[in-house]
């Protein structure tokens, strides 16, 4: 269920203010299904390398890491767990 609605990985970005709009922009070039909770953006699909590419953020505002049912959760409502 997981890789169904999440994918395999999730790349989490926290981009400065200023630099939202430009990452906003690469993901949709891409194709790269996402969400944006607190300040960050969530973006999900399999090889996380490949999206992180060309998106003009420090390596220390990305965070790759497995998807989980809270990833789940927060693609079918738009809602985080802890909101």
């Amino acid at each position: 269920m997981v890789a169904q609605y999440a994918g395999n990985e999730v790349l989490e970005i926290e981009p400065d203010p200023a630099e939202r709009d430009n990452v906003v922009k690469h993901l949709k070039s891409r194709g790269v299904e996402f969400e944006e909770v607190g300040g960050k953006i969530h973006a999900f699909q399999t090889g996380a390398d490949r999206i992180s590419e060309g998106l003009g953020v420090s390596p220390e505002k990305l965070r790759r890491r497995t998807a989980t049912l809270e990833d789940v959760f927060l693609r079918l409502t738009g809602r985080s767990l802890v909101e």
